[in-house]
């Protein structure tokens, strides 16, 4: 009785009828055919999760946090001390342009003041070494005068109008005896630190 073998053509099955004979000699050369080929079976899905290559996804450790605050607390701690300093200096530098005023507009009522040989103005007369004086330009400001004040006018900052008035040539009487070496100056402290702005300007007679 003739037997059959099976074979495939790409995915499609032949059987080929062969004799017993030939059956038996085919077996010696022709390797088993796999179970899941007779079949034509296709293999089975794998159930579960398929877990493809991990990313890497860019981030920043803890050592890193840390070691970034501790240099951003250096430049913080190293930048502090200049920005007090700074802002000293611009509080002296804001104090300095007050006491320059006060003394420049005292400066030019020296300079303004009617004076003739025969009537010497209060600003002009003659002081031994330097003394207290008021505003000249400002009568009604008292001494100390305030050179910052808060929003409401208080003063902060306080500084001292200070005069001094010689003669041009006081060993020689003949030489411009009315001719006069006018001073004035502010005192003040700021942080601590006595400090004074001073100017001066030369005054003779009108005739």
């Amino acid at each position: 009785m003739p037997s059959a073998i099976k074979y495939y053509n790409g995915d499609k099955p032949v059987w080929v009828a062969v004799a017993k004979r030939e059956m038996e000699a085919l077996k010696i050369h022709l390797k088993p055919i796999p179970v899941q080929s007779l079949t034509n079976d296709r293999p089975a899905p794998r159930m579960g999760l398929r877990l493809g290559k991990r990313r890497k996804i860019a981030a920043v450790s803890l050592l890193e946090v840390v070691m970034a605050t501790a240099i951003i607390s250096l430049y913080a701690t190293a930048a502090v001390p200049a920005l007090l300093t700074m802002n000293q200096n611009a509080a002296s530098s804001r104090v300095i342009t007050a006491a320059k005023e006060v003394v420049d507009r005292n400066i030019e009522a020296a300079g303004a003041v009617p004076f003739v040989s025969s009537s010497v103005p209060a600003i002009l007369a003659v002081t031994s070494g330097t003394v207290a004086c008021s505003d000249y330009a400002y009568p009604g400001v008292n001494n100390p005068i305030a050179l910052i004040a808060d929003s409401n006018g208080n003063p902060i900052i306080t500084g001292t109008l200070s005069e001094s008035v010689s003669l041009w040539n006081a060993s020689d009487p003949t030489d411009n005896p009315n001719t006069r070496v006018v001073t004035f100056t502010v005192t003040y402290t700021v942080f601590h630190r006595l400090q004074s702005y001073t100017a001066s300007t030369i005054r003779a007679p009108d005739q």
